[in-house]
């Protein structure tokens, strides 16, 4: 009943810090009759198999075995205490691979948290606007951009807005054909495809992306202007190794709203180019993107307006939301969201992840110290009788508690040893959930290691001091 208790109150401790981007709604936390019953079941089992073992294999004892064992006063014999001292190993293995798993993956949380995401996130304010496109055409969908992004940069409190068609922070939704103006033409089902994103005048000066070279792209860059594009730095580095690219040409072939397909390629003018944004909160490396002045390119029905405040006022966030609802047939997200909770939020469950490996280390390592000190404890009570003629024959209480010690930090070098064998065996499962560090990282399994050789040390010193109060006189009348 006690550990069902403690079950029930880490599930109402867990379940705030599972967020709605790791469960689904229709999958809560929650203590159910199946996993109560399989919870006993194996707690029946291993109380049964555990309690059992040692009565079988006392009934088994070799008696002259026993008789020379006697003299020591150990119980059991050389079998049972191998087996006391591999379950204790075992323990301590398990706590190792725990330990190291729980501080690789709270290190990696803590890369993810301070990855440099290319923008600025402090005051920076998002929502999605839903245009369906049966109702709004291109241009319709234009106007009521132009609408959105003027009123709500007018409102008080605001410093700057913009639309964009992907969600900042998450993977590109488009990829395009394209090609470099100056390279072989091919066929556009050959082309190379390229990340392809639409943005507003004031997008990367409200995000706070850098501009590297060139210009932003301006109100005069309309629908019946000369095709522009602007580019991130990894397309530089990728297609443009050798100079700047402001002003080249690409070839590029552009989505159409409502369409599963392409317009005809059209020879767009690279005007700019601006600093890489992190997509995607694992993205191993920054992809190449082409942007398009979304008066030139409206191709999704889905808009993401970015907007950054002065500071945080309800009022001025009431105010944008008062703009939005006045869209006539639109559907935008409920949700003025902040990005930078937005960010963060994307690591609840690699946050949850953490906690849990390092519940489940401490509570190894808590069971892996009681195992220690519980064996070295009944080796001293067992051999209390040795120690104490050993005393009166000239042994120092220092010396027998270094045998005992030593006895300890031997079984607990034999699970240390098992234990790096274990995390190194499951290196390749756990590099999943790892971002920016090594699943064998030396230094991180180095610490796990120092951790594990102090609380051993500890629980081995604990019984062994017991030795001091051993009288070597009392010992000689019992023999």
């Amino acid at each position: 009943m006690g550990g069902l208790a403690v079950a029930w109150g880490l599930v109402r401790l867990a379940t705030p810090m599972m967020e709605a981007t790791v469960l689904p709604k229709g999958m809560p936390i929650q203590l159910n009759a199946q996993a109560i019953g399989f919870a006993v079941d194996l707690a029946l089992v291993t109380g049964l198999l555990f309690g059992l073992l040692p009565a079988v294999t006392g009934s088994i004892t070799d008696v002259n075995e026993a008789v020379k064992e006697g003299g020591r006063g150990v119980s059991g014999g050389r079998s049972t205490r191998s087996f006391r001292q591999a379950i204790v190993a075992a323990q301590i293995a398990i706590a190792l691979m725990l330990l190291a798993s729980a501080a690789l993956v709270s290190q990696s949380l803590s890369n993810l948290s301070h990855v440099d995401t290319g923008m600025r996130l402090d005051n920076l304010y998002l929502a999605r606007i839903y245009l369906p496109g049966d109702q709004y055409g291109k241009d319709r969908a234009l106007a009521s951009y132009r609408e959105v992004v003027e009123n709500i940069s007018n409102l008080s409190g605001v410093e700057s807005a913009a639309i964009g068609s992907n969600l900042p922070l998450l993977k590109l939704t488009m990829e395009v054909p394209f090609e470099m103006d100056d390279s072989p033409l091919l066929p556009e089902g050959e082309r190379a495809g390229v990340g392809y994103t639409t943005v507003s005048p004031n997008y990367f000066q409200t995000l706070g992306v850098p501009l590297r070279a060139g210009r932003a792209f301006i109100d005069s860059d309309a629908e019946t202007a000369v095709p522009v594009v602007m580019v991130n730095q990894a397309f530089v580095e990728r297609y443009c190794p050798n100079g700047n690219p402001v002003g080249r040409r690409v070839l590029v072939s552009r989505p159409v709203l409502g369409q599963n397909g392409f317009e005809t390629s059209v020879r767009a003018e690279i005007v700019g180019v601006v600093g890489n944004v992190r997509l995607g909160r694992e993205a191993p490396e920054q992809k190449p993107i082409l942007y398009a002045p979304t008066a030139q390119s409206v191709w999704s029905e889905n808009g993401y307006l970015v907007l950054r405040i002065r500071s945080h006022s309800a009022s001025t966030l009431a105010g944008v939301r008062g703009v939005l609802g006045g869209l006539e047939n639109g559907r935008l997200n409920a949700q003025v969201t902040s990005l930078e909770e937005s960010f963060q939020r994307q690591f609840s469950e690699r946050r949850f992840q953490a906690i849990l490996f390092g519940a489940f280390a401490i509570l190894a390592l808590v069971l892996a110290s009681i195992g220690i000190y519980g064996v070295n404890a009944y080796n001293l009570a067992q051999r209390q009788n040795e120690f104490g003629i050993r005393m009166a024959l000239g042994a120092s209480p220092g010396r027998v508690i270094g045998e005992l010690v030593s006895g300890g930090m031997r079984l607990a070098a034999c699970g240390i040893l098992l234990g790096l064998a274990g995390a190194f065996a499951i290196s390749s499962t756990i590099r999943s959930l790892l971002f920016g560090i090594s699943a064998t990282d030396p230094f991180t399994l180095g610490l796990a290691v120092v951790a594990i050789t102090i609380v051993a040390l500890a629980a081995s010193y604990l019984p062994a001091r017991h030795a001091l109060a051993i009288q070597p006189a009392s010992a000689l009348r019992k023999q």
